[in-house]
Protein backbone atom coordinates (compact mmCIF):
# COMPACT_ATOMS: atom_id res chain seq x y z
CA UNK A 1 0.00 0.00 0.00
CA UNK A 2 1.50 3.26 -0.73
CA UNK A 3 2.11 5.89 1.67
CA UNK A 4 0.12 8.99 1.21
CA UNK A 5 1.81 12.14 0.66
CA UNK A 6 0.44 15.94 0.74
CA UNK A 7 2.22 19.09 -1.58
CA UNK A 8 2.06 22.13 0.12
CA UNK A 9 0.34 23.64 -3.45
CA UNK A 10 -2.72 21.61 -2.95
CA UNK A 11 -3.38 22.36 0.69
CA UNK A 12 -3.03 25.79 -0.30
CA UNK A 13 -5.80 25.15 -2.96
CA UNK A 14 -7.87 23.68 -0.97
CA UNK A 15 -8.00 25.44 2.44
CA UNK A 16 -8.61 28.62 4.06
CA UNK A 17 -7.51 30.83 6.11
CA UNK A 18 -7.64 29.27 9.76
CA UNK A 19 -8.50 25.38 8.47
CA UNK A 20 -7.43 22.81 10.09
CA UNK A 21 -6.62 19.66 8.18
CA UNK A 22 -4.85 15.87 8.91
CA UNK A 23 -3.21 14.48 6.28
CA UNK A 24 -2.57 10.40 7.47
CA UNK A 25 0.94 10.04 5.91
CA UNK A 26 3.20 12.98 4.75
CA UNK A 27 3.53 16.80 3.97
CA UNK A 28 5.44 17.49 1.64
CA UNK A 29 7.12 21.12 0.26
CA UNK A 30 6.46 21.36 -3.20
CA UNK A 31 4.33 24.52 -4.08
CA UNK A 32 3.84 27.41 -1.91
CA UNK A 33 0.95 28.17 1.34
CA UNK A 34 -0.31 31.15 0.78
CA UNK A 35 -2.47 31.49 4.08
CA UNK A 36 -2.22 29.92 7.93
CA UNK A 37 -3.49 26.51 8.12
CA UNK A 38 -3.29 24.58 11.26
CA UNK A 39 -1.57 21.27 10.03
CA UNK A 40 -1.43 17.52 11.99
CA UNK A 41 0.45 14.76 9.81
CA UNK A 42 2.62 11.69 10.30
CA UNK A 43 5.40 13.52 9.34
CA UNK A 44 6.77 16.42 7.16
CA UNK A 45 9.47 17.61 5.37
CA UNK A 46 11.73 20.31 6.38
CA UNK A 47 10.67 22.61 4.01
CA UNK A 48 7.29 22.31 4.16
CA UNK A 49 7.77 23.23 7.72
CA UNK A 50 8.97 26.13 6.99
CA UNK A 51 6.70 27.35 4.79
CA UNK A 52 4.14 26.40 6.80
CA UNK A 53 5.29 29.01 9.75
CA UNK A 54 6.31 31.20 6.74
CA UNK A 55 2.71 31.08 6.08
CA UNK A 56 2.32 31.60 9.94
CA UNK A 57 0.57 28.43 10.06
CA UNK A 58 0.75 25.81 12.81
CA UNK A 59 2.06 22.18 12.53
CA UNK A 60 -0.10 20.64 15.08
CA UNK A 61 -0.58 16.81 17.12
CA UNK A 62 -3.46 14.37 15.81
CA UNK A 63 -5.19 14.43 19.39
CA UNK A 64 -5.13 18.76 18.58
CA UNK A 65 -6.61 18.32 14.86
CA UNK A 66 -9.69 16.04 16.40
CA UNK A 67 -10.60 18.41 18.94
CA UNK A 68 -11.02 20.90 16.46
CA UNK A 69 -12.94 18.73 14.10
CA UNK A 70 -10.20 18.88 11.54
CA UNK A 71 -10.75 17.87 7.97
CA UNK A 72 -9.15 14.83 6.42
CA UNK A 73 -7.04 15.47 3.29
CA UNK A 74 -5.28 13.02 0.95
Amino acid sequence: MAKIQVNLWKISKNTQKGDTILVLGKVLGDGNLDHPVNIAAESFSESAKKKIESAGGKIISKQDAEKAKARLMK
